[in-house]
């Protein structure tokens, strides 16, 4: 796999995209489109507020730590969202899909090299409490289920 460095400074690919692809030449300050654009990937796939939250939470962690150029926020957004799945999901999103939604604008390989990466920068730490875990616990702890909140 190539080094951090070479891999965050990949050019962009063509930027003719459709559907729920969204033009990530932007700065820090629009990440907010990145999440808009997870959510509808998540609506679309049927995967749930967990994993949309839990991706969300790599994303914020990852950035922290690492600088990413505007033009690999969107692979960088996938990459989470394939990881939350992953871990969250009984059915997980595939990559085929997730290429679909960035209109296949980044290639498979680009997808497995960025998941590699954040897996490498979170030390392999994929669980990480979100604001609906102890809610979770709490509600399980009283046999109540979260439909009666």
């Amino acid at each position: 796999m190539k080094n951090l460095l070479e891999y965050m400074s990949l050019s962009q690919r063509n930027n003719n995209k459709e559907n729920y692809a969204v033009d990530f030449n932007c700065n820090r300050s629009r990440e907010g489109e990145v999440e808009l654009w997870m959510q509808d990937v998540v609506v679309q796939e049927r995967l749930g507020g967990r994993v949309f939250n839990l991706a969300r939470s790599y994303l914020y962690r990852f950035l922290s730590s690492t600088t990413v150029r505007n033009s690999q926020l969107q692979l960088l957004a996938a990459a989470c969202l394939l990881l939350s799945s992953k871990v969250l999901s009984k059915k997980p999103v595939g990559c085929k899909q997730l290429l679909e939604y960035t209109a296949n604008d980044i290639l498979a390989q680009e997808l497995i090299d960025m998941e590699m990466v954040v897996l490498s920068s979170l030390c392999w730490d994929l669980y990480s409490d979100t604001v609906e875990v102890p809610l979770v616990q709490f509600t399980d702890s009283l046999n109540l289920s979260s439909s009666h909140l």
